[in-house]
């Protein structure tokens, strides 16, 4: 689990949109900060590909929970970059299911 997180970590710091929507299921959801969902891998990688350079750092920050059904939570600290008016950060949804993220949500983060 852990080293799935990781990957989900290094391939938006390496700036690497193919990388991060590999490691989403067909059918996986990215919500963004404004709320926003991307649904499905190839529109997940579409949208990676003008984001990849916001994310500055990322680091689990808490235990991996089991929702049942082979789903877990995983909570991971971002800091994204904001060219107007800073950064935002926060703790962002990471669940996962079946190896790989299902859905991934930003719209908890707070901005600093």
């Amino acid at each position: 689990m852990e080293e799935l997180i990781d990957a989900h970590d290094q391939a938006w710091l390496d700036n690497d949109p193919e990388a991060v929507g590999a490691l989403f299921t067909d059918e996986g959801a990215f919500v963004d900060l404004a709320g926003g969902e991307t649904v499905g891998r190839e529109n997940i990688i579409r949208y990676a590909e003008g984001h990849v350079e916001l994310i500055t750092e990322s680091r689990p920050t808490g235990p991996v929970e089991s929702q049942g059904n082979g789903t877990f939570h995983y909570p991971t600290h971002l800091v994204v970059a904001e060219i107007r008016s800073g950064t935002y950060t926060g703790v962002v949804a990471v669940d996962v299911k079946d190896g790989l993220l299902a859905r991934y949500d930003l719209s908890e983060v707070g901005r600093q």
